[in-house]
C-alpha cells in the first residue's frame, strides 16, 4: 500500500476525549432513566392502572401522588431512582464546558454536553 495515500491520524486531546466520555456518560443515563419509566408503565398497566402523561423531570413525583396503596409500596424505590437519575442528567447538563473542548468527529459536532449534525 502507498503511504502518500493515506492520511495522517488526528487523534484527539486528553480534554477532547474527557468531554466525549462526559457526552456518552449522559446519554447512558437517559437511556437508564428512559427504560425504567417504560418499566413502571408496563408494571402499572397490567393492573388496570394508567399512570398520566407527564414529562421525565416530574413523573416520579406524579406517580408517587396518584398511585394506589399496593403499587405505591411496589413501585416507590423504582421511582425514587428515576428522581435520581433526572438529578444528575441535570448536573450533566449544568456542567461548564471548556471553550477549547469544541470538536468534529466523523461530522458531528460536539459543544456544550449537546451533539449538532450538520
Amino acid at each position: 500500500m502507498d503511504p502518500e495515500i493515506l492520511r495522517p491520524i488526528a487523534h484527539r486531546t486528553v480534554a477532547q476525549q474527557e468531554t466525549l466520555t462526559l457526552i456518552r456518560a449522559r446519554d447512558v443515563l437517559v437511556r437508564l432513566r428512559t427504560g425504567a419509566v417504560k418499566s413502571v408503565r408496563g408494571v402499572a398497566k397490567p393492573c388496570r392502572y394508567r399512570l398520566p402523561a407527564s414529562s421525565t423531570l416530574c413523573f416520579a413525583k406524579r406517580c408517587l401522588a396518584v398511585l394506589p396503596p399496593g403499587l405505591a409500596e411496589a413501585l416507590t424505590p423504582l421511582l425514587h431512582q428515576i428522581a435520581d437519575m433526572t438529578v444528575k442528567i441535570k448536573q450533566y447538563d449544568e456542567w461548564p464546558p471548556d471553550p477549547s473542548n469544541i470538536f468534529w468527529f466523523d461530522n458531528v459536532k460536539f459543544q456544550n454536553g449537546l451533539l449538532f449534525l450538520p
